[in-house]
């Protein structure tokens, strides 16, 4: 799977993690990209996750299939993936599972790789992708951090230093294989679900949505997610009388979860030191 590259941040200042191929963590498992996302002054970072459905990454166009929502770089057909060779390149000559459809992007902003603040990216997130922030995922595996430790160990990754053109934009190579299990989905979950692959159905009631911080950036689809068990509170017993008392009509207790929200790592200076590619 192609995961985009990004700018991190280091008490040095930004620098550039490199794009890099990484093999999914499990059949059917999809990445969904980190962002900087603005809040109460400041941008923080949202870390990327490994799911069974793209959930949201700010808006921001990064390019090969991540037109800001979505991912249309390819899909999963049981336990084989098929890329779009539109917007992702592969050697043909070797892989063979493939299909050409053409993509259109979602945003026009250009070169801009932040959600909110001035000038960022104003493209809140779908109920949707706020649904699938609620299915069970993974964090980024620990090869992909690997990648970025290297990274900030680079001073020409810095933006200090090559003014927001990076030395290393993309690794040649692929990133080894980790497998890890996928996290346990609980069995009312595991029905099979008359939709379409990879676009989970939102909530009855949608939670609150993350408030979404800055990078340059270029490059699954969504399964709905089972509906939540209700279990009616249970009845009152009348007090003895002459007349019984009416029945009280049954109470649901199940409550919406609140909507989990990403891990952030803040960022002690504010959009000035944002580079740009």
């Amino acid at each position: 799977m192609w995961t985009p590259g990004y700018w991190s941040y280091a008490p040095e200042g930004y620098y550039w993690v490199p794009g890099v191929w990484a093999a999914a963590p499990y059949m059917g498992a999809l990445w969904t990209p980190g962002y900087w996302g603005y809040d109460s002054g400041r941008y923080g970072w949202h870390r990327g996750f490994w799911g069974r459905y793209i959930g949201y990454y700010g808006g921001v166009n990064y390019g090969n299939g991540y037109v800001g929502r979505g991912y249309y770089g390819g899909y999963w057909n049981n336990n084989q993936f098929t890329y779009n060779r539109q917007v992702t390149n592969v050697n043909t000559t070797i892989i063979r599972n493939t299909y050409i459809t053409n993509v259109t992007n979602i945003t026009t902003y250009n070169r801009v790789s932040y959600s909110g603040g001035r000038g960022g990216v104003n493209l809140p997130p779908t109920t949707a992708e706020l649904a699938a922030l609620r299915q069970p995922r993974l964090p980024p595996l620990a090869v992909q951090q690997q990648n970025q430790v290297r990274a900030a160990a680079n001073r020409a990754q810095f933006a200090s230093v090559n003014r927001g053109r990076p030395q290393t934009v993309v690794l040649s190579q692929p990133l080894a294989v980790e497998r890890r299990q996928p996290v346990a989905v609980a069995a009312v979950q595991q029905r099979q679900l008359a939709r379409p692959v990879n676009q989970p159905v939102p909530a009855a009631r949608p939670v609150q949505q993350e408030r979404p911080a800055p990078q340059v950036q270029h490059p699954v689809q969504q399964e709905r997610p089972a509906p939540q068990v209700q279990h009616p509170a249970p009845q009152e017993r009348p007090a003895p009388q002459a007349r019984p008392a009416p029945e009280k009509r049954p109470e649901t207790d199940a409550k919406p979860k609140p909507n989990e929200e990403k891990p952030k790592e803040e960022n002690p200076h504010p959009e000035d030191q944002n580079p740009r590619r």
